[in-house]
Formats: structure tokens, C-alpha cells, sequence
């Protein structure tokens, strides 16, 4: 197949589903799938990730313990603390993997139109932005229509375009921060314009009429994404850009235990509010939090399942052929689409990383091989099995700026006896599934 054919299959929506600007869809092909808002999940043995034999019971007996609050890290975001540290214009190229975007190497052309792209520092600060170019003196020359990229808090990534003055410029950001105060932030580079015409895309060794045809369709491909982002202006004629605000509450942890009363990891229970509609994601890392810095790393905690109420809708550019898994998104930070004003309630199960679970969610195994690959590492993981002292648990919930620490809780080492006590076998090797 010729790279311009190639092109044909990819060009459709190409920015939205890969590229410099788009929403990374998750491991599955996408970032999470399907179902209904509004209906409530019903826990059963089928979507709790166990057998019958090792369904979590109802808290009561030896085990029990209520939920506890996890306490979360002070987080103070000041305006005064943001910092405009990227922006670049972009040029159009042919990679490896497809068409893509990269930055312009050298001056824009006066008068062209160019797509481009922000970033922020401290972002979880700012409420409000907007983008402009301004000459040598601060004075504005041209409003400009930036799109933030998602809607992490974590990541101020933005997108647009700008037509190049004639004169040099500089470009910058200005708004209000979370606490009220005002800022504005110009980024360091000046440009200086040159006047000879815009440079063509990159494009890999072709034959003539080859590459021809491929530059004409990348081209092409620019020109449309140019017209999506100026008719999304029109909407947004003040060039004001809203951050989305998350409200994250009621974070609780409890012992995750079987029917026989063996705990087996962590249940984690949370509420998140957003404050508009949109296409949210956001991952967790847990891990017990050890002073021994070698200790602390050995191992984290992994999602096994989790149920989300009420259900969210798939991402807003999922489509037939972007598959997306409405039950996994938590496990591999997918996006879905989350209404507005609603409080989801997450209920996430979490098991040590050293523990794998076969393709039919019947059975566990305990994977010790990847301790063995040094002495140090088998020392460690030996003396943790060993160690029967509560520790706490540091929780950290990526691309919504959140993080938190539990109190003293079940070791790694009650995990590990329970599943054995469970029946769990020794995994095949790299945790194959097939057992």
C-alpha cells in the first residue's frame, strides 16, 4: 500500500483519536466503553472479578472493620505560582507511524496560518485563560481561540492556531487563578517572522510523484483541521478558556475480604463531582508506604475491579470502530463521558501487583519470580513477607491532583497469606494467564 493511501485510512479524524493534540485512547484501542448513564451497576459474582468461592463477604465476623477516611495532602494552588513555560508552532510531517505533528524549526512565515500549542505550569491554580500575541511593547496584536487539550488537572496542555503578523511578536497568557487573583504570563521567545513562504511538510524518500501526492494530502489534512478549530471559535468568541473544576469526597479504605474471611487487598471507595460536561479520566497508584526507600518500591497496588454509580457514557469521539470498556476505566486511566453536577461513586478493588489473576477470572497466583532477579530484591521481598506490621498507604489519583495517605492498614505480607490460604497457585511464567 503507497504512503498516500495509507494516508486515506488515517486522515479522517486523525486528531481526535491520535496525533500532537489528541486524547490518548486506552490499552483497548480507546480509553473505555459502553453503557448507560443512570443505571445503577448491580454487584454480582460475574463483575466482581471473583469466583464465587472468594466473593467479598459483608463485613462482619473477626475481619470486619468499618471504612476509614484516607487523609488527603494539603493542596494550596497560587496564582502567583503559574508559569507559561511552552508554546510552539507545528508542522506537518509523515512518521513512522502516520501523519503527525512536530515543532516548527526555525521563524513562522508572516501571514500564514499556523496550528500550534501551550503549556502551563501549575495548572491546578488557574480558572480561567486566554492566549494573544503582543509586540516588543506588550500591545495586543491578535486574539487567539486556544482549546484546552483534556480535562486533567493535571496536564495544561492547549491547542489552536494563529495567523503570523508582520512584525515580531511574543505570545501570552493571562486569566484569573483559583483564589480569585489576577495573572498574566508572556512567554520568553520572541519570534520574528520571516517572509519566505511556509516550509512543506516533512516527508520520508519517495518517488516524485509519490511525494507529491502525500504533501498535497497533508496539506489538505491541515487545512481541514484549521477550519474544525475556526468554527469551534465561533462559539468561543471571547477566547476565554474555562478549566473544569473536580470535587473529590469522601474517600474511605476497608480490608478487601473473601467469604472466608481472608483479606486479599484493599477496597477503596470515593465520590467525584465535575463541574461541566465532558470527557474525564483519571488513574490510581497505591502503594504501601515504607521508610526503606527500596522497600517503599517493591511493590504497588493494581485495580482487580472496580464499579463506577451511575454508569458514565463512552468518550465523546467513540465510535463503531474504536472500541472502549466501560469497566476498566479506572484500571487503565480511560476516558469516558461524565455529566456535569452528578456525583459518581467509584467503589475500587485493589490486590498487590504480586498476584495475577487467569483469562477466566477464576483463579489466582502468586508471582514471586520477579523478586529473583537480584539478591537485594529477594532480600526485600523476603523480609516483607515476613513483616506483619501495619503500614500506611499513600493513594494517588492521576490527572485530578489528588493524593492522600491512609492510616496504618493491612501489610503486604496479610495480602499474600490470604491468597494463599485462598488456593492461589504458583503463576506461570510473566504472569501468563492461561491457567
Amino acid at each position: 500500500m503507497s504512503a498516500a493511501s495509507s494516508l486515506s485510512i488515517v486522515l479522517t479524524g486523525l486528531l481526535v483519536v491520535s496525533g500532537c493534540f489528541s486524547s490518548t485512547p486506552s490499552p483497548s484501542a480507546g480509553n473505555a466503553s459502553s453503557s448507560k448513564p443512570g443505571t445503577s451497576p448491580t454487584p454480582s459474582h460475574e463483575n466482581s472479578g471473583l469466583n464465587p468461592a472468594m466473593v467479598v463477604a459483608t463485613q462482619t465476623g473477626p475481619n470486619s472493620e468499618l471504612p476509614r477516611r484516607v487523609k488527603r495532602f494539603p493542596l494550596n494552588p497560587r496564582t502567583a505560582e503559574v508559569d507559561f513555560f511552552g508554546f510552539e508552532f507545528q508542522r506537518l510531517c509523515w512518521g513512522r507511524e502516520g501523519p503527525s505533528f512536530i515543532e516548527l524549526d526555525g521563524e513562522p512565515s508572516a501571514g500564514a496560518q499556523y496550528l500550534a500549542s501551550a503549556e502551563l505550569f501549575r495548572e491546578e491554580a488557574v480558572s480561567t485563560a486566554k492566549f494573544e500575541l503582543v509586540d516588543q511593547d506588550g500591545k495586543v496584536l491578535q486574539l487567539l481561540h486556544f482549546f484546552k487539550q483534556d480535562n486533567s488537572l493535571e496536564n495544561a496542555h492547549f491547542f489552536g492556531s494563529a495567523k503570523i503578523p508582520e512584525r515580531p511578536f511574543r505570545v501570552a497568557v493571562s486569566g484569573i487563578g483559583v483564589d480569585g487573583e489576577h495573572y498574566r504570563r508572556v512567554f520568553e521567545r520572541l519570534f520574528r517572522p520571516t517572509r519566505r513562504p511556509p516550509a512543506p511538510p516533512i516527508l520520508p524518500r519517495l518517488a516524485p510523484r509519490e511525494a507529491k501526492r502525500l504533501e498535497a494530502a497533508l496539506l489538505e489534512m491541515e487545512k481541514e483541521q484549521l477550519a474544525k478549530l475556526e468554527e469551534r471559535a465561533r462559539k468561543n468568541l471571547d477566547g476565554v478558556i474555562v478549566m473544569p473544576r473536580i470535587e473529590i469526597s469522601n474517600v474511605t479504605h476497608e480490608s478487601f475480604v473473601s467469604e472466608r474471611g481472608n483479606k486479599l487487598g484493599m477496597k477503596l471507595s470515593y465520590d467525584i463531582r465535575f463541574s461541566m460536561d465532558g470527557d474525564y479520566a483519571h488513574s490510581l497508584q497505591v502503594f504501601p508506604f515504607y521508610e526503606d526507600d527500596d522497600m517503599r518500591g517493591l511493590i504497588d497496588m493494581e485495580v482487580l475491579s472496580e464499579e463506577i454509580n451511575p454508569k458514565p457514557e463512552p468518550p465523546s469521539y467513540a465510535t463503531p470502530d474504536i472500541h472502549v470498556d466501560l469497566n476498566t476505566l479506572v484500571k487503565y486511566g480511560s476516558e469516558a463521558w461524565y455529566k456535569g453536577g452528578v456525583a459518581y461513586h467509584f467503589t475500587i478493588k485493589l490486590v498487590p501487583d504480586f498476584v495475577g489473576q487467569n483469562a477466566d477470572k477464576t483463579k489466582f497466583c502468586v508471582y514471586e519470580e520477579e523478586f529473583k532477579s537480584n539478591s537485594k530484591s529477594l532480600q526485600l521481598w523476603q523480609r516483607m513477607k515476613q513483616d506483619s506490621r501495619r503500614i500506611a498507604y499513600r493513594i494517588f489519583m492521576y490527572r485530578l491532583a489528588w493524593g492522600g495517605e491512609t492510616e496504618p492498614f493491612d501489610p503486604p505480607k496479610t495480602y499474600f497469606d490470604g491468597f494463599l490460604k485462598e488456593g492461589a497457585v504458583k503463576c506461570l511464567p510473566y504472569k501468563n494467564i492461561n491457567f
